[in-house]
């Protein structure tokens, strides 16, 4: 049988270390593993401007948040809310979230989760891939350096079909249209569809989110 803790118990940020897993900096300050705490589990997440926290959601528990600094958007179930500072929020149990900074500045964000799941590993369902630390930037970059390598001395010519995650398209998406990073949230790719981009690095042209209807003619993506 686990008891509450006895005594109260302080645990300075800079004790824990980071999970980046999902993205920003997550620190997990407050948990049964670090003060023997029964009913929950808290923290602080640091997002830089443009990172996010990939969608995910709580079978088990409600997830309270609460913006310290910064300009963030919170989609639920696919639904925008904009947060800035001293805005509070409560996230229901299932609900899918995703987190963005859309500010120019750091956001600081403190989270308390409740009640605990069975067992840790049953506490997020993860509904897109998670970055495992990689940054929006970071995959912006990589996604663009792959798509422009398409038209390099290496490439294999012809068509290129890739089966993706919608992260991967938006990430297309706005290099080759040369859009800021923060388009990347704008754009809206639905499950099973077509997105084509033609022609060359430098001067690609987007056809986004088409039912595919068979195989893609030309060069195309």
């Amino acid at each position: 049988m686990t008891t509450a803790a006895a005594t109260p118990a302080k645990v300075n940020l800079a004790e824990v270390a980071p999970n980046r897993k999902r993205g920003g900096d997550i620190r997990i300050t407050l948990s049964p593993r670090t003060t023997g705490c029964t009913s929950g589990f808290g923290g602080t997440l640091r997002l830089e401007a443009g990172e996010y926290v990939t969608e995910h959601l709580h079978p088990y528990s409600e997830e309270f948040l609460h913006v310290v600094t910064g300009t963030l958007e919170i989609t639920l179930d696919g639904a925008p809310v904009a947060l800035g500072p001293g805005d509070s929020l409560l996230v229901p149990i299932n609900m899918r979230h995703r987190l963005v900074n859309t500010g120019p500045e750091p956001a600081q964000v403190v989270f308390h989760l409740s009640p605990l799941a069975p067992r840790p590993e049953l506490g997020h369902v993860d509904t897109e891939a998670p970055l495992d630390g990689e940054s929006l930037h970071g995959l912006i970059g990589r996604i663009g350096g792959w798509l422009d390598a398409l038209d390099g001395p290496a490439a294999p010519g012809g068509t290129v079909l890739a089966v993706a995650e919608a992260a991967v398209v938006r990430a297309a998406v706005v290099h080759g249209l040369g859009l800021p990073a923060r388009a990347f949230w704008r754009l809206d790719v639905g499950p099973l569809t077509l997105t084509e981009l033609s022609g060359r690095s430098g001067r690609w042209n987007v056809a986004l989110g088409r039912p595919p209807a068979g195989p893609p003619a030309g060069d195309t993506w």
